[in-house]
């Protein structure tokens, strides 16, 4: 009995705190998650497929006829009475029947409008400027995912890094101590070599730290549950691609830039909505159609018996808008305004984002120059920590000397890792700008 209770406890405690489960990744398996988990990007297709459901309404409200039945029952608990008063007779008579029943179906169907296919157009331009959202979504998405994923990749070099500088303080102080016992060094060698053990215990905790707030950071991306673990056999490493020329750069970020085309729909729909603004001083044609029945009895009939009348009606319904305080004009100006002023956010969108191409690039060829000065200096100041481990072995040398190295040649590998992540960060940054498909991006 105890046994099953055992059992029956641990099942509970699974199901209160569910086991992390180890996900295995590449950037490219991020990025299909992140495209199908992200909770962004499920909004934005929700908001896509209901401005879909938006043109449909649309166009049934303008084109389509409307058809609506009605029907009403009531039942007279005093009925009504009307008065007669005549030279020879004076009094009362009851009005109505105690019970009357009506229903009737209207049908209107809108025959010309000013707006009749404006408001479909406007609706149609409204989904593809959704779905233009939905695709800037999504491109954004991997731009963030593998500016996520590289700093993941970074706080792992970090890591690596902070392991071999507390390695190397670690063999140092030994060997200090080992120089100090006989007599060798001086105390102050000693005590320089623990200080800088010392330091370097915390750099690595903190680079443990960054590790695991950039591996949250990414789960969130990925709409993963924090409890899982993420698996990444993966790391930093320069992937150099070649660049367009200025020229061909702006004219594929003009034609392909998700942003700007969803500058350029906007105006487009205030275009619209500014003609069908205007469209309200035309006239309006409808047809009508009215089917009715209806019976009016007393409780003295039973309902079997009721007499029902039907009547048929049909017509044509003109409205001629005069005069409506202005409110027409009104209207009309402030979408004319509203166009005007995404005119204008064209022009400054065209600009900015031909403003952040150029910056990027800069930023690019300037990761580029300092990748390769890094990569010399990792080289160097490597050699001058092998040397100056020599010379103060030899005891050419302080203990000044060993850190001042030890501290150069960390700097050295954090400065080329920091490098290589800005250039690939800065790379996905120019995908985004030039409005990269997302088979072009993932490959």
């Amino acid at each position: 009995m105890r046994f099953v209770l055992f059992l029956i406890l641990i099942s509970m405690v699974g199901v209160v705190f569910p086991q992390s489960q180890k996900i295995s990744l590449n950037l490219e398996q991020a990025v299909k998650i992140a495209l199908e988990n992200n909770h962004d990007i499920k909004q934005a297709r929700l908001d896509k497929a209901k401005a879909e459901e938006k043109v449909r309404q649309t166009f049934g409200e303008s084109v389509l006829p409307s058809i609506e039945g009605t029907a009403s029952y009531s039942r007279a608990i005093k009925r009504p009475a009307f008065f007669l008063e005549t030279p020879l007779f004076s009094g009362t008579f009851p009005s109505g029947t105690n019970n009357t029943l009506v229903a009737g179906i209207q049908l209107d169907q809108p025959l010309a409008t000013g707006a009749m296919f404006l408001a479909t157009k406007i609706s149609e331009t409204y989904s593809e400027l959704a779905s233009l959202a939905q695709q800037y979504s999504e491109s954004e998405l991997v731009m963030k995912v593998k500016d996520s994923y590289y700093t993941y990749l970074l706080a792992q070099e970090y890591i690596k890094l902070a392991e071999l500088q507390l390695k190397r303080a670690e063999e140092n102080l030994k060997n200090t101590k080992s120089m100090y016992s006989v007599g060798r060094v001086s105390e102050y060698d000693q005590i320089r070599s623990n200080v800088q053990f010392q330091n370097s215990i915390p750099v690595l905790t903190e680079a443990k730290n960054q590790l695991a707030l950039a591996e949250n950071n990414l789960k969130i991306l990925l709409g993963l549950d924090l409890n899982n673990e993420l698996v990444i056999n993966d790391h930093l490493t320069l992937h150099k691609v070649d660049l367009l020329k200025e020229n061909e750069g702006i004219a594929k970020l003009n034609e392909s830039n998700s942003l700007l085309k969803q500058s350029f729909t906007q105006t487009k729909l205030n275009e619209l909505s500014t003609s069908y603004q205007y469209s309200q001083h035309y006239p309006e044609l409808r047809a009508f159609g009215n089917w009715q029945m209806q019976s009016q009895e007393n409780d003295d009939r039973s309902f079997t018996n009721w007499r029902f009348i039907n009547s048929i009606t049909i017509g044509l319904n003109l409205r001629v808008p005069i005069f409506k305080g202005f409110s027409i004009d009104s209207k009309y100006e402030q979408a004319k305004i509203d166009y005007d002023k995404s005119l204008e956010a064209l022009a400054k969108t065209k600009k900015e984002l031909h403003k952040d191409y150029e910056n990027t690039i800069l930023s690019i060829q300037k990761a580029l120059d300092q990748i390769e000065s890094y990569q010399s200096s990792v080289d160097e100041t490597e050699r001058g920590y092998q040397i100056a481990l020599k010379r103060y072995s030899s005891g050419l040398s302080s203990q000044i000397e060993i850190t001042d190295a030890l501290l150069l040649a960390s700097q050295a590998k954090y400065n080329y890792a920091n490098s290589v992540y800005t250039y690939n960060v800065l790379l996905a940054r120019l995908d985004l700008l030039l409005g990269k498909s997302m088979a072009e991006i993932i490959n």
